[in-house]
């Protein structure tokens, strides 16, 4: 049961300590996980700021699993999002600063973000490809699943997608380098 609901840490301790050795193929659960999510690539997105939205006034950082051979709009989009309510802006604003939404990280296809923020938000995107081996994309899928009924404290400064989406990627890349600001900002973590 804790290999199966805790796949990256299993790996974690796995390969760190001697344990007993589980066929994580058994795992029904988390290999469907697995298949939804097959892909050969990760990019990360950047879309910029939307003066229309407190909460995307600096922008929002997403990633997208996809293939080489397939167009990049059918890829899935991870990204992490606050639970917000049709609240007033100051009402909206002193909730989003002082952590009163719930947020998580969700799923979607990216034709579906481009339409939104691209076509109807009038927002820029930019999509970079991260430089990750297909062991690396598995552990990220590991660990994405290990986070998918995980609910935070959104903070609009500092619990917020990019911190978020930054911390997801250092899990896989450099946990040593992970390193906060005042505040997390969507374009820190293209920069990084």
């Amino acid at each position: 049961n804790f290999a199966c609901s805790f796949p990256a840490r299993y790996t974690y301790i796995k390969k760190n300590y001697p344990v007993k050795e589980y066929p994580l193929k058994n795992c029904i659960e988390l290999n469907k996980f697995l298949s939804d999510y097959d892909k050969e690539k990760i990019s990360i997105a950047f879309a910029s700021e939307y003066t229309n939205n407190p909460s995307s006034a600096f922008g929002h950082t997403m990633l997208i699993l996809h293939d080489n051979n397939e167009d990049l709009e059918v890829g899935d989009v991870i990204h992490f999002f606050a639970h917000t309510e049709e609240d007033g802006f100051l009402k909206y604003a002193i909730n989003g600063l002082s952590g009163k939404y719930d947020s998580y990280y969700g799923a979607d296809k990216f034709f579906k973000k481009l339409y939104k923020y691209n076509t109807l938000q009038q927002r820029y995107i930019y999509v970079y490809t991260l430089d990750f081996s297909q062991k690396d994309i598995k552990l990220f899928l590991f660990h994405l699943y290990e986070l998918r009924k995980a609910k935070f404290k959104y903070y609009f400064g500092t619990i917020n997608c990019a911190q978020k989406i930054s911390d997801l990627l250092s899990l896989i890349k450099d946990p040593k380098q992970k390193k906060y600001n005042i505040f997390s900002l969507p374009i820190d973590v293209i920069k990084s």
